[in-house]
């Protein structure tokens, strides 16, 4: 995953520094696109040379997508001049009165907006970068014809001196006659033709193919350090249990396995036994998922890594409740329990005691079970944890209605109805 992310802001730097194009297009679903708008937040964090402008939100039609944004832009001026007076430096130049204006056209605004920013960069700067990544374009061709008005026809104008556009676009597009077009398939921008200006073109792309895709270069490099393509290994290797391929998933596991036994890395030999027993689990080959997650306790209780250790209790409690070995599960939760204050996880303490509590009502044991639900109800008032305490408490009423508690039953009632219905915290 690191290495896809650091390919992809290599990309949008290397636009950056080039001289040919004005824009880069980066196709992108509406999941990928917050990467887009990261990206862009990272190499502004990075660079004290450019000043960025950089805007998200939902594409609906122009005009609204314009003014929201300049809105947006609005609310980054006005910080930006604060600080300003603050360090008693020159005023930054107000907004120009226009640019707010309730109604009005959309591409004006929008290049009377990037024309403004042009102007608020200082000389010693190289560009101004705008970004502009909706999370959401409900008609592409709109949008475009919106963006298309910061391009020059057909010559650039002064406030296009320093300007790199990085726009989001769809990662798919109905064509006219209803078939779906990926853009990986396009062999041309639609803004290409429009404009003498340069158009570059990239894919954002941070789905399970490309992850996989990505992962799987890595742990074939071998210009990469071994302990960085054992790790790609084995990420891919827990994708591909995710993705139902066990086979796969095991022989990468077992070669990750025998690298860190060499390296005699106990913690490391830990995740990968257990990841051994999740890709079973996850294909339904829950005995031999129990035989690895069982090798694999040994190994994290040796390692004295609680997060090893905890994984590894947890996914044996909830396997053995799952096979009905009620009493080994109360073992494992309470141990998990235990477990969780030394990582200062309260929100995995009140989940095994809530697990423990059903267990222990699963072998008949029906006060044991209510004390620790009590226990955990407490835990989570006290920790500010109401999903938690909801849960707690909804197996507490059930518990007294069982046990003929009416009165016990009333109050844990009323305390659920109080935090759905917004009374307290969350």
């Amino acid at each position: 995953m690191r290495q896809l992310v650091e390919r992809h802001k290599q990309t949008l730097s290397s636009f950056l520094e080039q001289r040919r194009d004005l824009l880069l297009v980066a196709h992108a679903s509406d999941a990928d696109s917050v990467f887009v708008l990261q990206l862009a937040s990272e190499l502004d964090e990075a660079s004290d040379e450019d000043l960025f402008i950089i805007l998200g939100g939902e594409f609906h039609d122009p005009d609204t997508y314009a003014l929201s944004i300049t809105e947006t832009f609005a609310r980054q001026h006005e910080l930006a001049a604060a600080a300003v007076r603050e360090a008693q430096k020159p005023p930054l130049a107000a907004l120009p009165p226009g640019l707010l204006v309730p109604v009005r056209p959309g591409h004006e605004r929008l290049r009377e907006l990037v024309a403004f920013a042009h102007e608020l960069l200082p000389a010693e700067a190289r560009r101004l970068v705008v970004v502009i990544a909706p999370t959401h374009i409900s008609n592409r061709t709109t949008f475009l014809a919106l963006i298309g008005a910061l391009l020059p026809r057909p010559r650039r104008e002064r406030w296009m001196s320093r300007l790199r556009l990085i726009v989001r676009d769809v990662a798919a597009w109905e064509a006219d006659d209803g078939s779906i077009v990926d853009a990986t398939a396009a062999s041309e921008h639609s803004l290409s033709p429009l404009t003498p200006a340069g158009v570059s073109v990239t894919h954002v792309d941070f789905g399970q193919t490309a992850i996989r895709a990505s992962l799987e270069a890595v742990a074939k490099d071998e210009a990469t350090p071994m302990a960085e393509r054992m790790q790609a290994l084995l990420s891919s290797a827990i994708v591909d249990g995710v993705y139902g391929e066990l086979g796969l998933a095991l022989d990468k596991l077992e070669r990750v396995l025998g690298y860190y036994q060499g390296e005699k890395n106990v913690m490391l030999q830990a995740v990968t036994v257990n990841a051994m027993g999740e890709a079973c689990q996850q294909a339904g080959a829950l005995d031999r998922a129990r035989h690895w997650f069982e090798c694999a306790l040994p190994l994290a209780v040796e390692s004295e890594s609680a997060l090893a250790l905890a994984t590894v209790a947890k996914n044996l409690g909830s396997l053995s409740f799952l096979q009905s070995d009620f009493a080994s599960a109360e073992q494992y939760f309470d141990g998990l329990a235990q477990l969780a204050p030394k990582m200062l996880d309260n929100e995995t303490r009140s989940w095994a005691l809530e697990q423990r509590g059903a267990s222990q009502a699963a072998l008949g044991q029906s006060q044991r079970a209510i004390e620790t639900w009590q226990e955990g109800a407490l835990l989570c008032r006290n920790t500010d944890h109401p999903v938690g305490l909801r849960g707690h408490l909804a197996r507490l009423s059930d518990a007294y209605a069982r046990a003929g508690l009416v009165q016990e039953q009333r109050l844990a009632e009323h305390e659920l109805q109080a935090l759905h219905g917004g009374v307290g915290h969350g």
